[in-house]
């Protein structure tokens, strides 16, 4: 059965779960949709930053928490932040084609839309921090090899090397990790899809790890262009703050919301 719920709306509703639990039942999706095929392209983006809201209140917010600092969120590197114009771009990708070249008797790969996962980081990171430049970025897929839920191998990652200024330097080089623990995504109508995905991201220099639910919903329009909304939802980690963990019971501790418009860009062929 598909869930009823609105991934979107139900986002200040969410509670934080033992994402790392050994019962791997409970981290499948009962369903999931492919990004759909009118994504395909790039995009022109005009970002806006929405709202912030603390359900606790906002003295509860800390350094520990996704979006405090830069790059602590990695599908917001600068929260708060006005982005300039910047592009995006989705891709039609093969399943395994390699398998499939090699092979007379393979099926045919089985091609989706999926984000161009270091074009767009490139981009974004360069609108909402314009003094950060990114080094790398690749997407891991999980490991064949990985039996236990609790294997680090066993979720998709999203791997990132990038430049910053910090406090004391004008350029330090810097890493993160996106380790997706679950992730869920709907075509609600032939012209809405909407994806929710929760969390665990590393930054090792900063010696931070963060928790949160990201929820992102497109919406075609008639004259071609696309409407998206992007929410935040962080969590406290009980491995850093254990008190503020205790207090939210299970309550996100900051929601943030973004609001977007994609155009066409000239770069299409």
């Amino acid at each position: 059965l598909r869930p009823s719920v609105d991934l979107y709306s139900d986002i200040k509703n969410t509670t934080f779960r033992d994402w790392r639990a050994n019962d791997e039942s409970a981290l499948k999706t009962p369903a999931h949709d492919p990004y759909p095929s009118w994504l395909e392209g790039t995009w022109d983006v005009r970002a806006k930053f929405s709202t912030a809201e603390f359900p606790l209140g906002r003295s509860k917010l800390t350094m520990s928490l996704a979006g405090a600092r830069r790059m602590s969120c990695g599908p917001m590197p600068n929260v708060g932040s006005n982005a300039r114009n910047f592009l995006q771009r989705f891709i039609m990708t093969s399943d395994n084609p390699a398998a499939a070249a090699a092979s007379t008797d393979a099926a045919p790969p089985i091609k989706t839309v999926e984000p161009d996962w270091e074009f767009n980081m490139g981009s974004s990171l360069r609108a909402f921090w314009p003094e950060a430049e990114l080094v790398s970025a690749n997407i891991r897929k999980p490991s064949s090899s990985s039996s236990s839920s609790s294997s680090s191998n066993s979720y998709p990652k999203f791997i990132v090397e990038y430049t910053g200024p910090t406090k004391r330097y004008k350029e330090v080089g810097q890493g993160m990790a996106m380790s997706f623990i679950s992730t869920e995504g709907f075509l609600l109508n032939p012209d809405t899809y909407v994806i929710g995905e929760n969390v665990e991201q590393e930054n090792v220099e900063q010696q931070l790890v963060t928790r949160y639910r990201h929820v992102r919903s497109y919406e075609r329009r008639k004259d071609g262009n696309i409407l998206s909304r992007q929410r935040i939802a962080a969590f406290a980690n009980p491995d850093t703050d254990e008190a503020l963990y205790s207090e939210a019971n299970g309550r996100p501790i900051a929601i943030y919301e973004y609001y977007y418009l994609l155009r066409p860009s000239a770069d299409n062929v």
